[in-house]
């Protein structure tokens, strides 16, 4: 797909974030001075791998004069990655920028701050802060339960209730 894209085009993506963020730490073990993690466990080595080629997808678009964008929590340890970094430098005279912005300024039902990173030339543009009628949206889907961040479920396997 990448070697489909036209001259100024865009590669967007986001890897699988629950290897990176911090509320997740705790089993993924990846700090910034073990960006690896526990590599024992195969959800982190498999979102090293993903990041790996998304990042080597990311150097393929921007060398065909395309733009690369990704998305990650605002608590991702992924910009820190030390490929990552090396695509930044790599492309930092050309464009390399970074912005965080809630996602509920852009219709999301909470205030999750998240981050882009990438060469896209207008990214700060996609910079906003929560105006008083996205604050008031959000706090109208809490006060009806419309929106719900945690879920009870029972395992089908064990029967067991899981979160």
């Amino acid at each position: 797909m990448v070697l489909r894209l036209k001259r100024r085009g865009l590669l967007v993506g986001g890897p699988p974030c629950n290897s990176w963020i911090f509320i997740n730490a705790a089993t993924h073990g990846r700090r910034k001075d073990n960006i690896f993690g526990n590599t024992n466990r195969k959800y982190v080595s498999d979102a090293t791998a993903i990041t790996c080629r998304f990042i080597l997808l990311g150097l393929v678009a921007i060398a065909r004069d395309a733009f690369f964008l990704g998305e990650q929590p605002s608590s991702s340890l992924m910009t820190d990655f030390p490929y990552m970094l090396f695509m930044a430098s790599v492309v930092a005279p050309l464009y390399w920028s970074k912005v965080s912005f809630p996602m509920g300024a852009y219709g999301h039902p909470n205030t999750k701050p998240t981050k882009m990173f990438g060469t896209l030339p207008y990214m700060q543009r996609f910079k906003r802060k929560l105006s008083a009628a996205d604050k008031r949206r959000i706090n109208k889907n809490k006060a009806i339960k419309k929106f719900q961040t945690v879920r009870k479920t029972i395992n089908k396997t064990t029967g067991k209730t899981q979160v």
